[in-house]
């Protein structure tokens, strides 16, 4: 596999400087510009433009966030090609993330960089069911196989939560929305700076009577969720920054006993808390290095007090992660159309679980990784990108696991983009899947390969932009549960435990056409292809749809007032139900309606319809969804 992988990168290197070469022979002369995009960070771990990375990137930025009148982390991932949400509850059901079709523990999901998890859950993903946007600046996802850079549960992509930082004289903000179902949410934030002291800090509460979580149920399944963020830094000169990151969320919600099964007093209590000290330093203009610790705590609590039960997870988590950026281009004194950085890195992560519930206790189980990375970023005028990055991981577990990346984009002087990537990547088992009752200490890491070849063009002095991209992932090792397998763990029942056996493949093309025929108007359409399948089992993989297609529509009539409007159709997507493999959902159809009014610098006024034609569908067989849902708030900023 090593050897592949150097045969791989060492080939990606071999085009680039082919590219290279071709460059200077037929674009010299040609002033065509190209929109490089909004910048980002999560790709090669160093500020870039969208358009100076081949791996395939997309950004949810503030300002998007706010014509839509998104709230949660989720609402602003739901409308993207290549990502679909299911969740079997609008509040505080449980929400999963498939990137590309890949399954949702193979979604990494990082705030400023850090991870976010918990590792006593059954595959160790986070779930995106209460994170709210307070103190969120942008989203970032990278699609495709990122173990390279970030280590496990990166197979299928990245998603990176880029929180606000504060400069200035203070500036508050609040809002209050009220929305159906006896919905309300309020928030209240603040940033700015004191000298060299920086600051930013926001916090929501919501609190809905909700509706029941359950297809044929009665009962009204309600819930309450706090949410805060914060990044406090001090900076003695311009070039050293040290501070402390924190979010915390506190929930709670009713809940029912599964699909088309209602239950009365059946709730869901939990809590999140990332607290992370961080330092960053420009030594001089050849080397600068970052370094940080986080803390992470996770606890749900479940209460049935019909059925007698109860079940208690908590999980800890620390991480230490210490990068450098090395300007080689300053070191070596190469020409000034050449640039070369060097990313060298260690991460370290240790974790630890346990249960309590009234059917058998999981006493602490721990485990620790290391990684050690090295990126390399090529450059030629301008035009060409090239990044090569290899990992190396080892658990306490499980052992050893090398993975690679390589990637490049080149800008030709006609407003075209030609870009593309490879790369491996892994997912160590979980805590669950090696130590609980169901567990296996044994159990390998599963794998993954992946690559993607895009195309983009712009016309029109930018004003048209057309892309298209196809992709293919490959996984094996799969963890899965085989109902079938002797237990030597249970008495009682001596059936079901975690083994390695399970492959699939992700294969589609997403398309995309924005056009911003003046400067108040701007449109988009794209579109997703994915087809995802489960080879073990010869089934689709379940709740991704086939296809997804998604219309927006922004308009600025004039600078107080701005509409928004989205429509996405789902079609053939699959579930499992009463052991029947891949029944198929119904087709659906979501229009979503934003309008927002400033009557002057200091207030807005809005309103936002979701599902406008209030369209019955499900993301997961068996769970309600939102019917169509009004949402009416004020604004304000001093």
């Amino acid at each position: 596999m090593r050897f592949k992988l150097f045969i791989t990168l060492s080939l990606c290197l071999f085009v680039s400087m082919g590219f290279q070469r071709r460059y200077l022979m037929a674009e010299e002369g040609k002033t065509q510009t190209y929109d490089l995009g909004q910048v980002l960070v999560s790709a090669s771990l160093i500020e870039e433009y969208a358009a100076q990375t081949g791996s395939s990137v997309m950004v949810i930025d503030r300002k998007k966030i706010e014509e839509k009148k998104y709230l949660s982390v989720k609402d602003a991932l739901s409308l993207e090609a290549g990502v679909d949400i299911a969740s079997n509850s609008a509040f505080g059901g449980s929400t999963a993330v498939y990137l590309r079709g890949a399954p949702s523990g193979n979604t990494l999901v990082l705030m400023d960089g850090i991870r976010l998890y918990d590792p006593i859950s059954t595959d160790a993903s986070y779930d995106l069911a209460n994170l709210m946007l307070d103190n969120v600046e942008r989203i970032e996802v990278i699609k495709g196989p990122q173990s390279s850079l970030f280590g496990s549960d990166a197979m299928g992509g990245v998603i990176n939560i880029i929180t606000r930082s504060g400069k200035g004289k203070p500036k508050f903000n609040f809002y209050f929305e009220g929305a159906s179902k006896r919905t309300f949410t309020e928030g209240l934030g603040i940033a700015g700076s004191i000298g060299k002291f920086y600051y930013s800090a926001e916090g929501s509460r919501q609190d809905s009577r909700g509706f029941s979580k359950a297809r044929d149920g009665a009962e009204n399944d309600s819930y309450q969720n706090n949410n805060f963020g914060g990044k406090f830094s001090y900076r003695p000169d311009e070039n050293l920054e040290f501070g402390i990151k924190s979010s915390y969320i506190r929930s709670k919600m009713d809940l029912d006993d599964g699909a088309y099964a209602d239950d009365v007093d059946f709730w869901n209590k939990y809590e999140n808390s990332l607290i992370t000290i961080f330092g960053e330093q420009r030594l001089n203009d050849r080397w600068s290095h970052n370094l940080d610790y986080s803390w992470l705590r996770n606890a749900r609590k479940y209460t049935d007090n019909s059925d007698s039960y109860w079940d208690t997870f908590k999980a800890w988590g620390q991480e230490v992660n210490w990068q450098h950026r090395i300007n080689a281009g300053r070191i070596f004194s190469l020409p000034q159309n050449i640039g070369e950085v060097i990313i060298p890195g260690f991460q370290y992560t240790y974790e630890a679980g346990m249960e309590r519930s009234n059917y058998g206790d999981l006493n602490r189980v721990n485990a620790n990784r290391e990684g050690y990375f090295i990126e390399n970023r090529f450059s030629l005028d301008d035009k060409l990108f090239n990044t090569m990055a290899v990992r190396v991981d080892r658990h306490s577990r499980f052992g050893t696991q090398t993975t690679g990346r390589g990637t490049l984009s080149y800008l030709f002087g006609t407003g075209t983009r030609f870009k593309g990537s490879y790369g491996t990547g892994f997912k160590s088992p979980s805590l669950y899947q090696l130590f609980s009752n169901y567990g296996e200490s044994e159990l390998k890491a599963e794998k993954s390969w992946g690559y993607d070849l895009g195309l983009e063009q712009q016309l029109f002095k930018n004003r048209l932009s057309i892309g298209a991209t196809f992709f293919y992932n490959r996984f094996r090792e799969m963890i899965e549960f085989d109902s079938n397998k002797p237990n030597p763990k249970l008495l009682w029942w001596p059936f079901g435990m975690y083994v390695n056996r399970g492959s699939a493949k992700t294969e589609g093309i997403e398309a995309s056409l924005l056009w911003r025929p003046i400067d108040k108007l701007f449109t988009t359409y794209t579109f997703a292809y994915v087809n995802a399948m489960d080879l073990t089992a010869q089934l689709h993989l379940i709740r991704r749809p086939n296809n997804k297609h998604i219309v927006t529509i922004n308009y600025s009539p004039f600078d107080k007032l701005n509409l928004a409007f989205d429509a996405a159709r789902n079609i053939k997507i699959y579930d499992n139900f009463a052991g029947n493999a891949n029944n198929r959902l119904k087709d659906y159809t979501l229009c979503n309606f934003a309008i927002s009014f400033h009557p002057n610098k200091n207030f807005e006024l809005y309103s936002r319809i979701e599902n406008l034609f209030s369209e019955v569908y499900q993301e997961v067989n068996g769970f309600n969804t939102k019917r169509r849902f009004l949402h009416w708030g004020i604004k304000g900023r001093f």
